[in-house]
């Protein structure tokens, strides 16, 4: 075997190598991009669109309860008030970097006092 012919076998030998050790590295990549989630807003604490959304129902549920009501408690009822200011104070809490559930229960702890002051305030205003 000449010179010539062993250096391109060489060189054949090694761009070889280098395509597959390239194939493996795309390959790997791809498998991170799909083990990776895709979509990132439901576990992300950081979302501002969780407060927004909780706050909005909250802001509904409590109006609601200062308002009259010709057919009993509904979604005034003390349940559904701690369930909302629950959860708007527990994305609070996560938005700022605390501990969720502390927040999910001082949220429904003022939910729960509000209603039961709400006749009180409702008669000061």
């Amino acid at each position: 075997m000449s010179k010539g012919s062993r250096v391109k076998a060489q060189k054949q030998a090694q761009t070889a190598a280098e395509q597959q050790a390239e194939s493996a590295k795309l390959a790997q990549e791809s498998d991170k991009q799909a083990s990776a989630p895709k979509y990132t807003a439901f576990t992300n604490p950081k979302n501002i669109n969780w407060v927004l959304l909780s706050g909005a129902m909250a802001l509904t549920v409590v109006v609601l309860m200062f308002m009259p009501q010709q057919l009993g408690d509904g979604i005034t009822s003390v349940y559904s008030i701690m369930l909302w200011m629950g959860m708007f104070s527990a994305t609070v809490f996560r938005y700022v970097g605390k501990n969720g559930w502390i927040g999910f229960f001082v949220g429904s702890f003022i939910g729960m006092l509000l209603n039961i002051f709400a006749p009180l305030i409702k008669t000061l205003f």
